[in-house]
């Protein structure tokens, strides 16, 4: 049995769920370029799309990137006469300048602000909004600065010059809202006023980018777990889209990109690039339950991280501009 952790479970229900639609079945970039539409009706699911033709103006309040940093899987076997388990587990970090990733997601924001006028939207951002509602400044005052760090596991990046809401919530690891004045204010409630005096509707995109995984494999008397490299943009991934107080959303339902190597995988242990694990024999019948740990750290060229984590994102935004072009129509 072979599978893929730290957000792979996620990778491999997306697959899962690929060979039961219609339309492509897994990302190919050379077949994206031919077949957009296709794509983007395969893989984007749209929620209250009414909402989109509601204005030609856009609020853009928040926009995040998230960079996956660590990934775990682990592994167990065991005899079955002993009941005996031997289990081995691995951890992978990236390694990679930040810098990187702020310039990542600098042109991930360009690019979703180009199409989106290409579709022939305004696009008003935070700034914009700041001095056009007092309400907004403060409450953007109190946001988080980019990038934060969440569990050590993700790096969650705003465009330059911009503050991150409520970093981690997507991924169910929020560091906490702000309040304003003495009742809780969300960013929804500021953005909802904006939308109704400006007559737009708002889209809060949210781009959720692995870089390698774990792969496990196990048999009936041995279990390894291999460190692996690819960049992916996850099921997850999204724009939240609203009008007024009617919210809906356009979300990546699976993963685009390719398991391509981009660096090089250092061992941080003594485990070499896989570790295995035997429970077999004597030492399976009478020996106690063990555990084996590997560590590796994943040195990214950082040409070619950039350079694969961008064509995915441009991808997954092409994908959502198709899809809202689509109900648009």
């Amino acid at each position: 049995m072979n599978s893929r952790s730290a957000f792979v479970p996620v990778l491999a229900a997306a697959f899962l769920l690929a060979a039961c639609s219609s339309g492509p079945k897994n990302y190919n970039a050379a077949d994206f370029q031919a077949n957009k539409e296709a794509y983007a009706k395969s893989f984007v699911d749209v929620s209250s799309a009414g909402v989109l033709d509601e204005s030609k103006k856009v609020i853009i309040p928040d926009f995040k990137v998230y960079f996956q940093t660590e990934a775990k899987g682990a592994a167990t076997t065991g005899n079955f006469l002993s009941q005996k388990n031997h289990r081995v587990s691995g951890k992978l970090r990236l390694a990679v300048d930040p810098k990187v990733m702020q310039e990542i997601t600098d042109q991930a924001y360009a690019k979703t602000k180009a199409e989106l006028t290409a579709l022939g939207y305004e696009v008003v951002e935070p700034a914009q909004l700041a001095e056009q509602f007092p309400e907004f400044a403060k409450y953007q005052a109190g946001m988080k600065p980019s990038p934060a760090n969440i569990d050590d596991q993700y790096m969650a990046f705003a465009p330059t010059g911009w503050k991150l809401e409520q970093p981690g919530l997507e991924l169910g690891k929020a560091m906490g809202a702000q309040l304003i004045g003495a009742f809780s204010t969300s960013l929804l409630d500021v953005s909802a006023r904006a939308t109704k005096k400006l007559k737009a509707i708002r889209i809060q995109p949210v781009f959720i980018v692995s870089f390698g995984y774990i792969e496990s494999d196990k048999g009936y008397s041995s279990a390894t777990v291999t460190a692996k490299q690819g960049i992916y943009v996850l099921p997850g991934t999204k724009f939240a889209t609203m009008e007024a107080w009617s919210m809906g959303h356009l979300l990546l339902q699976k993963p685009v990109g390719q398991a391509e190597d981009y660096g090089r995988i250092i061992d941080a242990s003594t485990a070499g690039d896989t570790v295995r694990g035997i429970a077999s024999g004597l030492a399976g019948l009478f020996g106690a339950n063990k555990h084996e740990s590997g560590t590796w750290l994943l040195e990214a060229d950082a040409d070619k991280f950039k350079s694969q984590a961008s064509a995915s994102l441009d991808a997954s935004i092409e994908m959502f501009t198709a899809r809202m072009k689509q109900e648009l129509r």
